[in-house]
């Protein structure tokens, strides 16, 4: 138990803080609701702080916190009701259980903002704050950056990541890398922007180094289709790609409620949605989260409903996922895409060839083999790249790609009709592509 307190204690999450846990949650114990925490040891799994730590007991209520943890110290953010509206406030809490800046408002714009999700980006060394904002007249994703000691580096409430038709709310974000050596954000949320009354989920990356940067304003499809997709989640995984699951209605007349997901590249490019949970009986309420292997990277619990019963349980599942575009491969199966081609998993077929590609065409896959970058079929501008070997020194030729076409040039000879074996008075084929493949007769 991490709190027995009086009263309810609802909402919680967790995070680590040095060798151990941190957990917070909205807490009923005071005249309204407000936001305590405690550390967790994770080898015992004894509470640290048996009453709680009390990081803010705010007018009105405190509700909703979320934390993240910059390896020390931590960030918990929630929706605030002390000024009549909710407004994002903040807190920083150390590894001893101190908080060491209280009441950080973040955004306290008119209307209400709601939902407050965080992440740390160690590379940047900041925090990303986003949460559901009305000030562009429908409910949409803003976010700003906090440092870790609570310095909200964005000021007038940060800036807009979605402000697309409908309403965008319930954000989820994971930090993760944006090659070739930066990092950045991706944020997924609920989008009403096809349909006021069913949701699908879409995303956006954020970069944080030296300012507030959406990479994808108009935003990433990751799941639209028929009924309902909400409850969105995301995860960078240890192979260098995101996972993002969600609730799926689509088949809500055969099996209710499913865990759909989908993995994504650094670079936003979505992969096929699969099924992480799609029996007849209700599953929602996906939560993901990163392993430490590339075999596993990723774990999701949720929540599954059993009408037999009249019970709702949690599950937990491993996802093993393929390589993202432009990494390294041996095999189609390695890849998300499906595609292994010259050694690495590439967003096409590219000429086939299996894992080493095919080296009778000017394509490639990998700028090893002389294409344009890593996981992307480019041509071949390498104009000495030589895509046919001559078959024969004396009658052949050997062709090398022209920079603009992605197929060989034709098979051209060399010495039609001279003799090339004088012990037969054999003599060269044609030269032309007919006499292909110009190989002395014996």
């Amino acid at each position: 138990v991490v709190s027995g307190a009086p009263y309810a204690q609802l909402a919680p999450a967790a995070t680590g803080i040095g060798a151990q846990a941190f957990a917070v949650w909205q807490d009923a114990r005071g005249a309204d609701r407000d936001i305590y925490g405690a550390r967790v040891d994770m080898g015992t799994g004894a509470t640290l702080d048996p009453n709680g730590i009390q990081i803010t007991m705010g007018n009105g209520e405190q509700v909703v916190p979320k934390v993240a943890s910059a390896g020390t110290s931590v960030l918990v953010v929630w929706q605030d009701r002390r000024t009549g509206s909710f407004d994002i406030y903040g807190a920083v809490v150390s590894s001893t259980g101190a908080v060491t800046a209280a009441d950080i408002p973040i955004c306290t714009a008119a209307g209400d903002q709601t939902r407050p999700n965080v992440a740390y980006d160690g590379k940047t060394g900041v925090y990303l704050v986003v949460w559901t904002d009305p000030q562009g007249g429908t409910l949409d994703i803003r976010g700003t950056r906090v440092s870790p000691t609570g310095g909200v580096l964005d000021g007038d409430c940060g800036a807009v990541i979605s402000a697309a038709a409908g309403s965008q709310f319930q954000a989820d974000l994971a930090a993760g890398d944006a090659p070739p050596s930066g990092s950045q954000f991706l944020v997924v949320w609920e989008d009403r922007r096809n349909d006021a009354n069913a949701g699908d989920i879409y995303g956006a990356r954020v970069r944080t180094a030296g300012g507030l940067t959406v990479a994808d304003p108009a935003g990433i499809p990751i799941a639209v289709a028929s009924g309902q997709q909400l409850e969105p989640t995301v995860a960078f995984g240890s192979g260098g790609e995101y996972v993002v699951a969600w609730t799926d209605a689509r088949n809500a007349a055969t099996t209710a409620n499913d865990v759909l997901a989908v993995q994504l590249a650094a670079d936003g490019t979505a992969g096929t949605s699969f099924t992480v949970a799609g029996s007849t009986e209700s599953e929602r309420a996906p939560d993901l989260s990163p392993g430490t292997t590339v075999a596993k990277p990723f774990s999701v619990a949720y929540l599954k409903s059993s009408a037999a019963t009249g019970s709702t349980r949690v599950q937990l599942r491993r996802l093993t996922v393929g390589a993202t575009n432009g990494k390294a491969c041996t095999a189609d199966t390695q890849c998300e895409s499906g595609f292994c081609r010259d050694n690495k998993c590439c967003n096409s077929s590219c000429g086939g060839g299996g894992a080493n590609g095919n080296t009778g065409d000017c394509q490639a896959c990998s700028v090893a083999h002389y294409g344009q970058s890593d996981g992307t079929c480019t041509t071949i501008l390498n104009t000495s790249y030589i895509c046919r070997l001559y078959a024969d020194s004396f009658c052949d030729l050997s062709e090398r790609c022209d920079g603009t076409s992605t197929a060989c040039p034709p098979d051209l000879g060399q010495r039609a009709g001279l003799v090339c074996r004088a012990s037969t008075g054999a003599v060269c084929p044609p030269s032309g592509a007919a006499g292909a493949p110009h190989v002395c007769p014996p």
